[in-house]
């Protein structure tokens, strides 16, 4: 069985175990994808710099969100839409490293490291042509 280094695996393990335990003893909902890219309060905070910045306050979500619906209510020009959703992907790939740093590494849950996270992520993201033709989503973040 492979190890993540230092019994890293066996830690992983306990600490998804006392997390298991605790939703089970005080029936508390285990936290889901939705909830942990969209509707945290960390993560609505950063979707909320996020979105004013590009224009499209209409797109904030909610506390209870469903990740599909929103997703699919990202809409406009074809070419845009592309770019827009690369973005999204961006922020949520942030958001998900960010949390495991949180859950793994005992970092404190932090919009504003999010949101510089982003700001370096974006600039390399868009040095590297990801995001094609629409609108320059680093300028709009500085």
């Amino acid at each position: 069985m492979a190890t993540l280094g230092g019994g890293g695996y066996v830690h992983a393990w306990t600490i998804y175990l006392r997390a298991y335990l605790v939703t089970i003893i005080h029936d508390v909902k285990p936290e889901t994808l939705p909830h942990l890219l969209l509707g945290c309060v960390v993560a609505r905070q950063v979707w909320e710099c996020i979105l004013g910045a590009w224009n499209c306050a209409g797109w904030r979500p909610s506390a209870d969100t469903d990740l599909r619906l929103w997703w699919a209510g990202i809409n406009g020009r074809r070419g845009v839409i592309k770019s827009y959703r690369m973005a999204v992907a961006l922020v949520f790939w942030i958001i998900w490293c960010h949390m495991n740093d949180v859950v793994f590494n005992g970092a404190s849950p932090s919009a504003r490291k999010l949101l510089l996270n982003i700001c370096d992520e974006t600039t390399r993201w868009e040095n590297a042509g990801l995001f094609g033709s629409g609108p320059s989503f680093a300028a709009s973040l500085t």
